[in-house]
C-alpha cells in the first residue's frame, strides 16, 4: 500500500494551492481504496526501531548474557534459535492483532444513466447505463483468487447471490475486469521499472477472447490488490429520476425532479452549464442533504452556485495541503468528494488560474463536456451497490465498504424556452 510522494504538483482549491504529492488523481483514488477501517499500518519508524532492538538482542545482548551472567558461551546454540523463534512468534501475533483475519474490500462505483429518448430518438426508451468499479482487496491469507464483477439493478434490491449457481450477466451487458494501476514512478506505480515482487504468480483473463473474469489473482497475506471493472448495457426499464426541466435563461433551470431510485439520494446536485443546484433537505444535526424515495423537489434559484466553486470547496477532503508520507495511516480521504472531482474534473481545471492535478488515467469519468450541450445531470450518493464482486476461493465472506455515486443525464424540455 503506497503512493508516490516524490513529486508534488499544485492543485487549486478554495483560493489556495494544495501540494498533493501526486501527478494524477487516480493515485489518490488508489490511496483512498487502501484506507481500510480496522487495519492500521505500522510506520516505518517503528519497524526500523524494532529491527534495531532485535539486532541488539541476538548480538550484544545474547553475548553479554552468556558471558557475564550464565558464563557458558556454548549455550548460544540454544539461546540464539530461541530468541529467533520467540521474536518471530511475537511479530506474527502483533501483525495479527493489528491487521486481523478478516477479508476486507473497499469498493467504489460510478454509474452513469442516460435516460431516453434522446435527440431524434437516438437513445432507447429504457436508456443506457455505463458503470465503473474500482476496488481494493485486503487478504488475510496467502490466496489465489478469481474475480469477476456482475452489474446489479439500481431500481430495486439485488437478489441474494447463490453460491452454487454461476453468476450471470444481465442481457445485453458487456463487462471488462482488469487490474487498477496508477501512472506514477514510485513503488507500485506503472512508471517504476525497478520493482521487486515477492509473490509472483500468473493470472489469466476469462473467457477466451474476453475479459469478464480474472483467474488466479495472487494476494499474499495482509497485502492488497486493486482491480477495476467497466460495464455497458441497457438502462432500467423505468426512469430512475423523473424530471420536468426547462431553461430559465442562459444558465438557469426551472422545474422539478422526483426520486424513483427506491433509496434516498444524499447530497444531490443538479448540474447545468456552469451552475449547480443543491437539492434535498438537510438532515437534522448534520450537513447532509437528503431526498427521500418518491419525493419531488423543485429547482430553486436561491440554491444555485458555480460548479467549479462547489468542487473546489471539497478539494481539501481528498487533496491535503501537505503530502502524506504514510498513506495507510494518513488523514481519511472522502471517496465521494474525490469521485465528484473526477466526474467534473475539466470544470475545475478550466476555471483555475493554476493547473490542477491531472486526471488522465480516469478521464473517461469526466462528462463536463456534456454540460456544454445543455444536458442537465443529477449526481447523488446512494446506499446501494451497482455491481457485485464475485470472489472465488475466498476464505470467508468479505467485509465490504461500499461507496456509490449515481449520475443521471436528464432530458431538457426546450419547446417553451424563454428567448
Amino acid at each position: 500500500m503506497n503512493s508516490d510522494t516524490n513529486s508534488a504538483n499544485p492543485a487549486v482549491g478554495a483560493g489556495r494551492i494544495y501540494q498533493s504529492g501526486v501527478r494524477d488523481l487516480s493515485t489518490k483514488l488508489r490511496e483512498a481504496l487502501e484506507q481500510f477501517q480496522g487495519v492500521k499500518l505500522i510506520s516505518f519508524g517503528w519497524v526500523a526501531f524494532f529491527i534495531f532492538l532485535y539486532i541488539l538482542l541476538i548480538g550484544p545482548g545474547d553475548y553479554l548474557f552468556l558471558k557475564k551472567v550464565v558464563k557458558r558461551m556454548e549455550l548460544t546454540w540454544i539461546t540464539f534459535p530461541l530468541i529467533v523463534v520467540t521474536v518471530s512468534l511475537l511479530a506474527y501475533y502483533a501483525a495479527y492483532v493489528v491487521k486481523g483475519n478478516v477479508l476486507r474490500i473497499n469498493k467504489v462505483d460510478v454509474v452513469d444513466v442516460l435516460q431516453g429518448p434522446g435527440p431524434e430518438n437516438s437513445v432507447p426508451a429504457s436508456g443506457l447505463i455505463r458503470g465503473s468499479t474500482y476496488l481494493d482487496i485486503f487478504s488475510p491469507q496467502n490466496r489465489d483468487y478469481s474475480a469477476s464483477i456482475i452489474p446489479l439493478p439500481l431500481d430495486r434490491e439485488a437478489p441474494a447471490s447463490n453460491g452454487d449457481a454461476p453468476p450471470r450477466l444481465p442481457a445485453g451487458t458487456d463487462v471488462m475486469v482488469s487490474w487498477f494501476g496508477v501512472p506514477e514512478a514510485g513503488f507500485g506505480g506503472m512508471g517504476n521499472r525497478s520493482q521487486m515482487s515477492f509473490s509472483s504468480g500468473g493470472y489469466e483473463y476469462l473467457p477466451a477472447g474476453g475479459a469478464e473474469k480474472l483467474e488466479g489473482v495472487r494476494i499474499p497475506i495482509w497485502s492488497t490488490k486493486c482491480l477495476t471493472g467497466r460495464w455497458f448495457g441497457p438502462g432500467p426499464a423505468t426512469p430512475l429520476i423523473e424530471s420536468d426541466l426547462r431553461p430559465a435563461g442562459p444558465d438557469r433551470l426551472e422545474g422539478a425532479v422526483t426520486n424513483r431510485v427506491g433509496v434516498p439520494l444524499y447530497d444531490a446536485i443538479l448540474a447545468y452549464n456552469r451552475q449547480i443546484y443543491l437539492l434535498g433537505t438537510v438532515e437534522p444535526g448534520t450537513d447532509v442533504r437528503k431526498i427521500e424515495p418518491g419525493a419531488t423537489v423543485r429547482v430553486a434559484l436561491s440554491q444555485d452556485r458555480q460548479l467549479s466553486g462547489h468542487i473546489r470547496d471539497k478539494i481539501h477532503n481528498y487533496l491535503p495541503q501537505q503530502p502524506s508520507y504514510d498513506a495507510g495511516n494518513g488523514a481519511p480521504i472522502n471517496r465521494a468528494d474525490l469521485l465528484l472531482g473526477l466526474m467534473f474534473h475539466d470544470a475545475v481545471a478550466a476555471s483555475a488560474s493554476d493547473s490542477a492535478v491531472a486526471s488522465n488515467a480516469l478521464n473517461d469519468l469526466d462528462l463536463t463536456g456534456l454540460l456544454q450541450l445543455d444536458r442537465p445531470m443529477l449526481v447523488a450518493r446512494i446506499d446501494r451497490a451497482s455491481s457485485r464482486l464475485v470472489l472465488d476461493n475466498a476464505p470467508s465472506p468479505p467485509q465490504v465498504d461500499q461507496t456509490t455515486l449515481l449520475r443521471v443525464i436528464l432530458p431538457l424540455d426546450t419547446s417553451g424556452a424563454k428567448k
